[in-house]
């Protein structure tokens, strides 16, 4: 028995995302409203692929499956032009998927 979770939407949305901000206050000054600012945005989430896994395996970790050819990254491109307008640039991509 084969059994996929297939993740990434046709609007460039994925299954799972979440969104963490440090601010950042420069101690030197003892008032907030004359402080210095930093903020720092971290997003983590599923691939903007389409994509499965076979959970029948005994396997911790199943290797994922691309399912559908998508030779523009169409989906992709959907995803990282929304992260450009929630956030602007620059946008780093760290890749943490075992292929």
């Amino acid at each position: 028995m084969k059994m996929q979770r297939t993740f990434g939407m046709k609007m460039g949305d994925v299954a799972n995302e979440v969104e963490t901000e440090q601010i950042l206050c420069d101690a030197s000054v003892m008032s907030f409203t004359a402080g210095s600012y930093s903020s720092y945005v971290q997003v983590r989430g599923s691939v903007p692929l389409y994509w499965s896994q076979d959970i029948s395996t005994m396997m911790p970790k199943p290797p994922i499956t691309l399912d559908q050819a998508d030779p523009f990254a169409h989906v992709a491109a959907l995803h990282f032009d929304q992260m450009l307008q929630r956030f602007g640039s620059p946008i780093i991509v760290l890749n943490l998927v075992k292929v």
